[in-house]
């Protein structure tokens, strides 16, 4: 887990003042892709935002505020984020909050708060975010073949559930994987923004774009 620059307001809150706090977990599984989550403490992360943006797509309801602190579904207007929860987004800036004691308050770093924006204009002085990292040993505790015995029955249980009419159950991790292997057959889409970047930055080096 990290925190970052701030850019997500507290539950009621009308100013930016976690970051987007991401929390990464992995557990292997014997057979299939690793479990995986990968997710911010904001109801969506800033990425969605400047994709939306350079689609032209609406945000979702109680995902980011204006100004003021109040829903914009317009990314223009997205000043800020909403953490997670929408009407309980206490759970998403708890969540925040505590990612700063272990990433920022125990290793000595500098809080969202503090910490210098990503997109500058102060790009050469040190940010200072702080990172909280653990790697937790199976056979220090229930063993690594037992464990992994676990997941896959864990997973197998997942995937077998009962799902509503015309959906799907999927763990952590699945649908990116699938993603994955789906781009490496058809590529990778880019944004119309992503796209122009590139464009600039071959004309910068007199080259031609990395895409058709």
């Amino acid at each position: 887990m990290c925190n970052s620059d701030s850019f997500v307001r507290l539950h009621d809150g009308a100013e930016r003042f976690h970051g987007t706090n991401p929390i990464a977990v992995a557990a292997p599984s014997k057979s299939g892709s690793p479990w995986l989550l990968d997710m911010a403490t904001s109801a969506i992360s800033y990425n969605r935002v400047q994709l939306y943006k350079s689609l032209g797509v609406k945000l979702p309801n109680g995902a980011a505020s204006d100004k003021l602190g109040c829903d914009t579904n317009e990314p223009d207007q997205a000043e800020m984020l909403a953490p997670l929860g929408s009407d309980f987004g206490f759970k998403g800036a708890g969540l925040a909050g505590m990612i700063e004691i272990f990433s920022a308050l125990l290793t000595g770093m500098k809080t969202s708060a503090e910490i210098l924006p990503m997109s500058g204009p102060d790009l050469s002085t040190p940010r200072n975010m702080g990172a909280f990292v653990i790697c937790v040993d199976p056979e220090s505790f229930v063993g690594q073949a037992a464990f992994l015995a676990g997941m896959d029955s864990y997973l197998s249980t997942l995937r077998n559930s009962a799902v509503r009419s015309g959906s799907r159950v999927m763990a952590p991790g699945t649908r990116e994987w699938e993603e994955a292997a789906r781009r490496r057959e058809v590529g990778i889409p880019l944004d119309p923004s992503t796209a122009e970047a590139f464009i600039d930055l071959a004309n910068l080096a007199n080259s031609p774009p990395p895409f058709n």
